[in-house]
C-alpha cells in the first residue's frame, strides 16, 4: 500500500516536471528574444544606456529574470533564461536582428545598399525639410501654457520611468520640444506599431510607381488552394483579411504577435500560415501579422534584396528630409513593417506632416 502511494505521489511529482519544464521551454525563447532585441537595439540603435533599457524596457514579468550579455566590440546581445538563449546580432544600416531560423552567419550578410544622404547640410536649412529649427514661433500660441504642460508631462520622469520626450509641432514649425534629462535630439526612439504607418507610405510610393495594384489578389503559393487565394493588399492594409491572428499580449504566453515578433526569422510567412477564420473584407481585426505579410509581399515584387532594403531611403525618406531612420528586418530579410522602425522625435513628426 505504501509503495502504490509512494509509486502515485512520484509519478504526479514527475507528472508536475514533465508539465513545468514543457511551459518553460514553450515561453523561454520569448523571454530571452524579448530581452535580446530590445537591448541590442537599445543600445546599438537608439543610443541609450544599458541600465535604461533593463530597468524599463525588460524590466517585468518574467523578461526580467533574463541574464543578459553585451559584446560592444561585435555589437552582439545574448541573453539566457535557465538552459534557453537567443541573441541579437547588429547589421549596418539595418538595426539589429534576433536570429531566428536562419544561420548567424546568413542574418549577418543582409547587405543595407550604399543610398547616400542628400549631400546639403540640415542645419542650414528651416526644418521640416532641414533640421534649423526657427527661433520665432507663429502667432496666437500661449507659451507660458505649453511650457507647463511640457513640465508637467516631464516631470519626475527620471532616473528611468515615464516620458522620453515631446515636441509639438504647429503651422509646419516646431514650436515646443522637451527631453528627459538623459535623451537629446540625437536618441532615436522606437516606432512600435508606428511602423504601420510607414509601410503604409512604402506601399503608396509602389503604388504611385505602378509597381502593385492594392485590389488584386496576392496570389501567394500556400494560399493558392483555399479561398485565402483571394485576400488582397488592400485587405492586408485595412487588416479585414480573414486570417486568424491574436493581437493580444499576455506576460504567461505568447499569443501569434509575440511568436511572430520573437520566436520566428520570417514573420510574414509565419503569419501567412494562418487559418482563415473569415471571409476577406467582412470582419476588421487589428493584426501586425497582415502587416509583415505585406512587407514580405512588397519584397516579391520588388524582386532584387538591395532595391527593396534601399527603396524607403531612396524615394521617401531622402526626399522629405528624415535622416535618421533605422528599419530593422527579421532574419529573412524583410522589414519588420508592424514593429521594428527607430527614428528621432524629429523625424517621427516630419513623417507625421
Amino acid at each position: 500500500m505504501k509503495k502504490r502511494i509512494l509509486r502515485s505521489i512520484l509519478a504526479v511529482f514527475a507528472a508536475i516536471v514533465i508539465a513545468v519544464l514543457l511551459y518553460l521551454n514553450y515561453i523561454a525563447h520569448g523571454i530571452t528574444g524579448y530581452a535580446a532585441k530590445n537591448l541590442a537595439s537599445g543600445v546599438f540603435v537608439a543610443g541609450r544606456s544599458r541600465e535604461s533599457i533593463e530597468k524599463e524596457d525588460i524590466n517585468f514579468f518574467p523578461v526580467r529574470y533574463s541574464r543578459n550579455s553585451i559584446d560592444y566590440a561585435r555589437k552582439e546581445v545574448t541573453s539566457r533564461f535557465l538552459l534557453w538563449k537567443s541573441k541579437a546580432v547588429y547589421d549596418e544600416g539595418l538595426g539589429c536582428i534576433l536570429v531566428n531560423d536562419f544561420p548567424e552567419k546568413s542574418v549577418k550578410s543582409i547587405a543595407y545598399p550604399s543610398v547616400p544622404l542628400p549631400s546639403v547640410n540640415p542645419d542650414t536649412i528651416a526644418w521640416p525639410d532641414g533640421d534649423k529649427i526657427s527661433d520665432s514661433i507663429p502667432e496666437g500660441i500661449d507659451m507660458k501654457n505649453v511650457n507647463d504642460l511640457l513640465n508637467r508631462v516631464l516631470r519626475d520622469t527620471f532616473p528611468y520611468k515615464g516620458t522620453f520626450a515631446v515636441a509639438i509641432v504647429y503651422k509646419d514649425q516646431i514650436v515646443a520640444e522637451r527631453y528627459r534629462s538623459d535623451m537629446t535630439p540625437a536618441n532615436r526612439f522606437l516606432s512600435w506599431s508606428m511602423a504601420k504607418s510607414f509601410t503604409n507610405a512604402y506601399i503608396g510610393l509602389l503604388v504611385k510607381a505602378g509597381k502593385v495594384n492594392i485590389n488584386n489578389p496576392l496570389a501567394l503559393k500556400d494560399w493558392s488552394k483555399d479561398e485565402r487565394k483571394n485576400i488582397t493588399l488592400n485587405n492586408l492594409l485595412h487588416m479585414n483579411s480573414g486570417l486568424d491572428f491574436n493581437e493580444s499580449y499576455s506576460k504567461i504566453k505568447l499569443t501569434d504577435a509575440t511568436t511572430m515578433l520573437l520566436k520566428y526569422g520570417d514573420m510574414g510567412g509565419y503569419a501567412a500560415s494562418k487559418k482563415l477564420i473569415f471571409k476577406p473584407d467582412s470582419v476588421w481585426s487589428y493584426s501586425s501579422g497582415s502587416t509583415n505579410i505585406a512587407q514580405d509581399y512588397i519584397r516579391s515584387v520588388i524582386g532584387n534584396e538591395s532595391d527593396y532594403l534601399g527603396y524607403p531611403r531612396k524615394e521617401l525618406f531622402n526626399k522629405i528630409g528624415i535622416r535618421s531612420v533605422v528599419w530593422e528586418p527579421d532574419a529573412s530579410g524583410a522589414f519588420v513593417g508592424s514593429s521594428y522602425l527607430y527614428a528621432t522625435l524629429r523625424d517621427y513628426a516630419r513623417f507625421g506632416l
